[in-house]
């Protein structure tokens, strides 16, 4: 008799836990409360548009990249055409100055020098370390806690060429980094990439690595197609979804979960629980506050919160493909626009324009 696994959410994790739970031979229910797949991966319809909620790029979008093949096995990438972006970000000064992050390290060197001949150093550093990174690909064939000492010792092998870097991209934030240019503007957006100046360099050089390599495309049909393809393999697979279902508890004894509880207080037992809400939903709401550690209450307490952002839509009624192709156009505003107590300097502009079936043809 097949051993039963409950699994909390069908956002991606979810869905891909369910997935994965019957390849191996477990039976699966999925208990999500919203009316579709996803959870954050996801898009809205207004009339005849798609408004996309989450995916800026995809890591692992190309068939040569190692992640590519968790996506294969999730059904996510058969049959679907990736939009490889020119550019990363584009940031546009009040003086009409442009620094275009361009995804090709080699385009991207030839423009910053362009920009800023006095940053040469720092510039062939970076776009140096994107090449680097874009040459050296991890294998990701298992999960790290299940790795033995060999599987460690394979791994630290093969970072022997990168590892000087990885330590110095590991320890140097976006901010850091950016105090290295002369050049004002240069120092100004860097830290604004990825939203958080705080945050490693490796994150940023991690993707542009993938980019250059045309391995983080853009899928098309948006992000709630992509979410509904890994649906459609884990409901071929056998498993089972429930939609408008919102757990209220899980089920406890002896230690182990037993099972869950919905909120019509209704009971699913199950050799497994896997929750795939928030953390602070698992251990406060669905645990009842009682089985937290010291990890977690240092990851409450102690790790920044990645800002929050505004997104506003609009369906246009023009054809805008011949604009730049970038994944995000920045601008720098002449009045900053105040949110709380966050001062916007910058406004964000996303031009969806480049995949043709999120609006009706010759608009946007």
């Amino acid at each position: 008799m097949e051993k039963k696994i409950v699994v909390i959410g069908a956002g991606i994790a979810g869905l891909s836990a369910g997935c994965y739970a019957r390849m191996n031979g477990y039976a699966v229910d999925v208990f999500e409360s919203h009316t579709i797949p996803g959870g954050l991966c996801t898009a809205w319809r207004k009339g005849d548009y798609t408004i996309d909620g989450c995916l800026h790029w995809l890591m692992g979008s190309s068939g040569a990249d190692p992640f590519n093949k968790f996506w294969r096995e999730l059904g996510a990438v058969q049959n679907r055409k990736f939009h490889d972006h020119e550019a990363f970000y584009r940031f546009t000064n009040l003086d009409g100055r442009t620094f275009i992050l361009y995804c090709d390290a080699d385009r991207l060197e030839k423009h910053m020098m362009e920009l800023s001949p006095d940053d040469a150093e720092t510039i062939h550093y970076f776009c140096n370390l994107i090449r680097k990174f874009s040459r050296h690909t991890m294998s990701q064939d298992k999960a790290y806690e299940l790795f033995n000492v060999f599987d460690v010792l394979g791994m630290m092998w093969k970072m022997i060429p990168v590892m000087k870097d990885f330590k110095y991209c590991l320890r140097t934030s976006l901010k850091e980094f950016a105090d290295r240019f002369r050049d004002p503007f240069l120092r100004e957006v860097f830290p604004i990439i990825l939203n958080v100046g705080e945050m490693s360099i490796l994150a940023i050089i991690s993707t542009m690595a993938a980019l250059n390599n045309k391995a983080a495309g853009f899928p098309t049909g948006g992000s709630l197609e992509f979410s509904k393809s890994i649906e459609k393999r884990l409901l071929e697979l056998g498993g089972k979804i429930y939609y408008r279902k919102k757990v209220k508890k899980i089920l406890v004894a002896d230690g182990k979960a037993t099972g869950i509880m919905l909120e019509d207080g209704s009971e699913v037992a199950a050799d497994y629980v896997i929750s795939c809400t928030d953390l602070h939903a698992t251990l406060d709401k669905l645990l009842g506050g009682n089985y937290g550690c010291p990890q977690h209450e240092e990851l409450f307490t102690g790790e920044k919160i990645y800002p929050s952002s505004v997104q506003v839509s609009f369906g246009v009624n023009m054809d805008l493909s011949e604009e730049p192709d970038c994944v995000s156009d920045l601008y720098k505003l002449r009045e900053p626009i105040e949110i709380g107590k966050r001062k916007m300097e910058w406004l964000g502009i996303r031009n969806f324009s480049f995949d043709p079936t999120l609006a009706p043809k010759e608009k946007t």
